[in-house]
């Protein structure tokens, strides 16, 4: 899908687990993020990003080698909006990893090659950089299950 002279990705994925609540807290704090993710989400437009970069890091939970599209500069508009959003989950009561903004292009079983090695071969892809606008964010449990989704405000670009 095109947007102007950018492609549009479908969505930005905000996924995470709740460990440590019993059920009905958890219950209560997702409709408390969902709602402040609402209200974050409208007040901005759709930002975009230009990926520019091949790279690859190892998965904390799968532990597979995830190679990946990054953006080496992401937008005002990207960080201020994942700021706000993470900040809002934390004060809800979230506890979060690290972030790593990336496109997941595929997966590599760590007993198959290092790192390293990985890294070595998609560092050595030269790849022309490219922008796309986010348009929706899906908010959702590591395992899948979909909690929310929204439009990104809209934008002139």
């Amino acid at each position: 899908m095109l947007c102007s002279k950018h492609l549009c990705l479908p969505a930005l994925m905000l996924t995470g687990n709740l460990v440590g609540f019993t059920s009905q807290q958890s219950s209560c704090m997702m409709i408390r993020i969902k709602t402040l993710f609402e209200h974050i989400i409208s007040h901005h437009v759709a930002p975009e990003l230009t990926f520019d970069k091949l790279d690859a890091f190892t998965g904390k939970k799968s532990g597979k080698h995830i190679i990946n599209l990054t953006s080496t500069n992401p937008s005002h508009e990207y960080s201020s909006l994942i700021g706000e959003l993470r900040a809002a989950a934390i004060e809800a009561g979230a506890q979060l990893e690290d972030y790593r903004l990336h496109v997941t292009l595929g997966r590599i079983h760590s007993s198959r090659a290092s790192l390293d090695t990985v890294q070595k071969i998609v560092s050595s892809v030269r790849l022309e950089p490219f922008s796309v606008i986010l348009k929706n964010a899906i908010f959702k449990y590591l395992d899948g299950e979909e909690i929310d989704s929204w439009a990104i405000g809209t934008n002139d670009r």
